[in-house]
């Protein structure tokens, strides 16, 4: 599942990509040619970073003046976490609520 996820402080718009699977979260960096690749059927961004499941729940509590858009996540991502039993209702609710 590949969602958009923060803008960096360089502009440049970073993606989510989960691993519904084992429970990776890849952060993406892709390019204005992403909609191009995506019709193509391939990957539209590159991954410049991998977490697990307890790092991106750390990553998304920093309260970075830089990246303020990094706290946040896709609804279909976080619901997708749920539905796989790695996001509890209490926490889903938690990182909602902080948004």
């Amino acid at each position: 599942m590949h969602c958009s996820w923060y803008k960096d402080y360089k502009g440049l718009i970073h993606g989510c990509l989960y691993c519904k699977n084992c429970g990776a979260i890849y952060d993406t960096a892709g390019s204005l040619l992403a909609l191009i690749k995506i019709v193509l059927g391939r990957m539209p961004s590159k991954i410049v970073a991998t977490y697990d499941f307890s790092e991106f729940k750390e990553i998304t509590k920093m309260n970075d003046p830089d990246i303020p858009s990094l706290r946040s996540m896709n609804p279909f991502i976080l619901t997708a976490m749920e539905e796989d039993g790695r996001l509890s209702e209490d926490e889903l609710e938690e990182l909602f609520i902080e948004q």
